[in-house]
């Protein structure tokens, strides 16, 4: 029986998704570490760039409101 290559290939894809997935399970799985806490949204040093480049925009947006052309 000759299989049809868009067959061959679903099957393939499959195997390829499930293969990971069990290497995954298998990884996580067996490790006896305990799990790591939850990484943080940004470090110190973002949420300073963060909160510098908001002031910045409201800063040029006040001075183009306010400044007479």
């Amino acid at each position: 029986m000759q299989a049809s290559f868009s067959t061959l290939k679903r099957e393939s894809d499959l195997f390829v998704l499930t293969a990971g997935a069990n290497i995954a399970e298998g990884m996580t799985g067996t490790s006896g570490a305990p799990r790591r806490p939850r990484e943080r949204l940004l470090s110190a040093f973002g949420w300073t760039w963060l909160f510098a480049a908001g002031a910045a925009i409201v800063a040029v947006t006040w001075f183009v409101v306010h400044l007479p052309i």
